[in-house]
């Protein structure tokens, strides 16, 4: 629901393209067998793949901020999108847990 509100809330077109790039960077240091790996496991791979991947998190959030729609605070924009990409990690889901 919340990523939902967030694509309302900002341009998609530039976001999304910035969110590709951000996975495309997570794909990088993710195994292929990843969903076959206990909870820990996907958690530690995910956080080390996403540590590597900071200066394109931060790339999407910033276009979110700057194609916010005028009504959507800065601050919100930045929350919505960090949501978003949040929401990749296992950690988000608790596989198992």
């Amino acid at each position: 629901m919340i990523a939902a509100l967030a694509v309302m809330a900002m341009a998609p077109n530039h976001f999304y393209d910035e969110i590709k790039v951000y996975l495309a960077c997570l794909e990088q240091g993710l195994p292929a067998d990843m969903n076959t790996r206990d909870y820990q496991a996907r958690l530690q791979i995910y956080n080390a793949a996403a540590a590597r991947c900071q200066q394109q998190r931060q790339a999407a959030i910033a276009t979110a901020v700057k194609e916010r729609k005028p009504d959507v605070s800065p601050e919100q924009a930045r929350q919505q999108a960090a949501q978003i990409i949040d929401d990749l990690s296992p950690a988000a889901k608790n596989y198992g847990n």
